[in-house]
């Protein structure tokens, strides 16, 4: 039987403890999506302000809505709990203190029904201070060889900002208890391997950098489990060295995305190419020197971004700096 073409094929997940004082301004940004087919499935975990009487506020005036609620058992357990409940091809994420634009699921959405390689998609994110005030724009990589290399670096993925297969996430077993702070950034390790990633290089969302969040709290403990995780992904994935017709090549591809006025590829092109230096600055830290030196004599090679990139390193080196 052929389903309704207006019947929900995403699940939004948005867990929310505590959250009281950024939660209207999320959900209401969810509710005004373009793509209508979505449905908001929120889970409070146990919270002692108005956040749970908030939610039942919004499911009141909007069938879209499914509110539940349990004792605190903590993030990992709620979104997971939150996947079992999922009976939708798609699954995306939001957090109690972000907001989307308006078309943030109609362009992943439409990106994701062409691309049936693609398991999960992202786009690029501004961030606000506490009070909702531009902070900056963070360019995430659009291709997912580019994105992979990003990984071993850094986790650049808003947790509010993707959108994936639910066939996927079932298939990497959901969020691992193990990742305690960093469940986002293992869970985007181990899609990698599985499935091709995609992000929009347009910002589609903006995240608010709140101090008296989750991960404001315990950045200490996350940045600890984050460099756990990355000792293990660096083990798996071995690194290659890209050559200066690699860079070349892959820098030309981004810079493309200049014609479009809201992509911000001069910005995508010197993450890129900082990134790879990252990379070969830490494979001189694991030993392998020699790798190290022949990835930062490519980016030399491969444009005048390169140079100016690594003669400004060059110099901070030689004056102690990094």
């Amino acid at each position: 039987m052929k389903r309704p073409t207006n019947q929900a094929n995403v699940t939004i997940i948005l867990p929310v403890y505590n959250a009281e004082a950024y939660l209207a301004e999320s959900i209401e940004s969810v509710l005004r999506q373009t793509y209508p087919r979505f449905k908001l499935l929120i889970i409070d975990d146990g919270s002692t302000d108005q956040s749970l009487s908030i939610c039942r506020q919004f499911a009141k005036t909007d069938r879209r809505i499914t509110v539940k609620s349990h004792k605190n058992i903590g993030l990992i357990q709620t979104l997971n709990q939150g996947l079992k409940l999922v009976d939708t091809e798609y699954v995306a994420r939001q957090d109690a203190d972000d907001t989307w634009y308006a078309n943030k699921l109609e362009l992943q959405m439409d990106y994701l029904s062409k691309h049936p390689n693609i398991g999960m998609i992202a786009g690029a994110a501004e961030y606000t201070d506490q009070f909702g005030r531009f902070d900056n724009i963070d360019a995430a990589q659009v291709y997912h060889e580019d994105i992979v290399r990003t990984l071993l670096i850094r986790n650049f993925y808003p947790h509010s900002g993707i959108v994936a297969r639910h066939s996927v996430l079932k298939q990497c077993g959901g969020y691992s208890k193990a990742a305690v702070h960093a469940e986002d950034y293992d869970l985007w390790l181990r899609i990698s391997g599985v499935t091709q990633l995609y992000n929009l290089p347009q910002p589609i969302m903006r995240v608010r950098l709140n101090f008296d969040s989750i991960t404001g709290r315990n950045q200490a403990a996350q940045d600890n489990m984050a460099a756990s995780l990355k000792d293990r992904f660096w083990a798996q994935s071995r690194p290659s060295v890209l050559s200066s017709k690699e860079l070349r090549q892959r820098t030309q591809r981004i810079a493309k995305l200049a014609t479009k006025p809201s992509y911000y590829a001069s910005s995508l092109v010197e993450d890129f190419l900082t990134t790879n230096l990252k990379i070969a600055r830490e494979m001189h830290r694991r030993g392998n020197t020699l790798s190290g030196f022949r990835q930062i004599f490519s980016i030399w090679l491969s444009t005048p971004q390169g140079r100016r990139l690594v003669h400004s390193w060059l110099k901070q080196r030689a004056r102690g700096e990094v």
